[in-house]
């Protein structure tokens, strides 16, 4: 519990500074590349869902948001 508050204390900067270290000390290389391979790939995939569309055309108003 204290080490993971002590990795996220910084803010979210220093996450990807930590996560590298933590992933080069637990985690081969090639375990992570296939890892992020396929999260690419879905979040991709989700992107261009037709359920997220239809989410986004229902609940997101952008008429109403502003921009600041």
């Amino acid at each position: 519990m204290e080490l993971a508050r002590e990795l996220t204390a910084a803010g979210p900067t220093s996450l990807v500074a930590n996560r590298r270290a933590l992933r080069a000390a637990h985690e081969p290389l090639d375990v992570f590349r296939r890892y992020l391979a396929t999260y690419a790939i879905e979040q991709a995939r989700c992107l261009y869902s037709p359920g997220l569309i239809d989410n986004l055309e229902r609940n997101w108003d952008a008429k109403r948001r502003s921009l600041a």
